[in-house]
């Protein structure tokens, strides 16, 4: 391409060459336009030279920038890992600090449950004692009482009464034991006392701390019917309705299993005092055939409470029997209480198993219509009164068997001047047993009886005379 200047031209113009004037315009005129475009081309390239510079300048700051941001992450990178290699130190020395003071902690608090382990150690040890020997108290009152005579102070030898209440003393007085025997031993203490009110009241507050301990219901049971017999007829019944139905719910509580030969004792026995309150002979007839299901289903291990459980159902059908007016039924029911009784004193000869079998043959003899069997039965009951009342002298047993023995002699007495005497000796046995313990009703309604027995034999005198 052939670059034509301005300056070219113009040269070319003046070489002699005859050029046209239209031409010569025409390329003057483009020659101005390519000078303006000359200039116009300057100014660009001073503006790239510019905007080079700019770049350039940019550049080195982009470079810098980088520079400082590389420097800035070294530091970064060098210091945040400082940083948290420091902080994790320090965290591990204080946990590590903390650390050694726990355990130092740890082992004092071992120290001291060790401490603890032996003190309650030997605390449980004394614990169990201590109930092991109210345990025995308790078993020695309930085998030394009866329903018969629970309203009067328990019949323990001197020397183990002494003991028992050494036991209770000690118990009382011991700081480190446990509050609930310590209950127990005021119960018992109370107990040993004939203090039945306040027995009563100890073993209730027994039962309201464990509700589901049987054995506190049945004491706190025994206690109050012991002290109802000291109340008037209408509180004494009362009591013992209460009573009953308190055990009979805990029948359906703890189930015949758990509830047991004792449970079913104690309430066969509620219900014998309830039905000698009763005044009407149907109702107290349903009450002792009520407690004879129940005593009939306690079966002891032990031969002495099996031997007591058939002493209670000796008893039990001799009542039914003075409860019931239908003769057959009456004399059936007599000779079941013979055999009761003559099975307990089988298993375990004791005061009351002899007294129960005497009474039960004594009531017998009653019963029966057979003159040769009556004769047979009054001689068996009163030579086992005779030498029950010999050897039991002091007891209220032993006068109440005495009793029974003159009552006999009575009622074959020949002449007006045994009788007198025969009644008087009767009168005497009672008042003793009542001194002793036996209540005061059943002892008025005894000497009732010796009374009518000896106008019977008075009119049949006066008749014969």
């Amino acid at each position: 391409m052939l670059l034509v200047t301005a300056g070219g031209i113009s040269h070319f113009a003046h070489a002699g060459s005859a050029i046209p004037r239209d031409i010569a315009a025409t390329v003057s005129d483009q020659g101005s336009k390519l000078a303006d475009s000359e200039k116009r081309i300057s100014v660009l390239e001073a503006r790239i030279d510019i905007v080079k510079d700019y770049a350039a300048l940019s550049q080195k700051h982009v470079d810098w920038w980088l520079a400082g941001l590389a420097m800035f992450m070294a530091v970064i990178g060098v210091a945040v890992p400082l940083g948290l290699t420091w902080t994790l130190r320090s965290n591990f020395r204080m946990n590590t600090e903390e650390a050694q003071r726990a355990a130092a902690e740890a082992d004092k608090s071992l120290k001291r449950i060790g401490e603890l382990l032996n003190t309650t150690e030997q605390h449980a040890g004394k614990a169990e004692r201590i109930i092991k020997q109210l345990d025995d108290v308790e078993s020695r009152i309930r085998e030394n009482s009866s329903h018969e005579n629970e309203q009067k102070k328990n019949r323990h030898s001197n020397s183990r009464l002494v003991e028992d209440e050494h036991v209770i003393s000690q118990v009382l007085n011991d700081p480190d034991a446990p509050e609930k025997e310590k209950l127990r031993a005021r119960a018992l203490a109370a107990e040993n006392m004939g203090d039945w009110e306040n027995a009563a009241a100890f073993w209730q507050v027994l039962v309201a701390m464990d509700t589901l301990n049987l054995g506190h219901l049945l004491s706190y049971t025994r206690a109050k019917r012991s002290f109802a017999y000291s109340q008037p007829d209408n509180i004494a019944v009362e009591i013992i309705n209460q009573l009953i139905t308190k055990l009979k719910a805990a029948l359906n509580l703890f189930g015949t299993e758990k509830f047991g030969a004792t449970g079913y004792e104690t309430l066969s026995v509620c219900l014998f005092v309830a039905a000698s309150y009763e005044a009407n002979d149907e109702e107290a007839s349903k009450i002792l055939n009520e407690a004879i299901g129940f005593i009939q289903q306690a079966k002891f291990d032990s031969v002495i409470d099996q031997a007591g459980a058939l002493s209670l159902l000796s008893q039990l059908w001799d009542k039914l029997a003075q409860r019931t007016s239908n003769a057959s039924d009456a004399e059936r029911f007599s000779r079941l209480a013979v055999q009761a009784a003559e099975e307990c004193v089988t298993l375990h000869s004791d005061e009351d198993a002899l007294t129960s079998l005497a009474v039960s043959v004594l009531n017998l003899r009653n019963k029966t219509d057979s003159t040769e069997e009556r004769n047979a039965l009054r001689e068996r009951g009163a030579e086992i009164l005779e030498k029950f009342a010999k050897d039991n002298t002091n007891t209220e047993q032993g006068h109440i068997a005495a009793a029974n023995y003159y009552q006999l002699l009575m009622e074959s007495v020949e002449n007006r001047s045994d009788a007198i005497k025969y009644t008087n000796s009767f009168g005497q046995h009672i008042d003793k047993a009542v001194v002793l313990g036996m209540h005061p009703t059943e002892g008025k309604e005894r000497k009732d009886d010796a009374r009518r027995i000896l106008e019977a034999f008075e009119r049949k005198s006066s008749k014969n005379n």
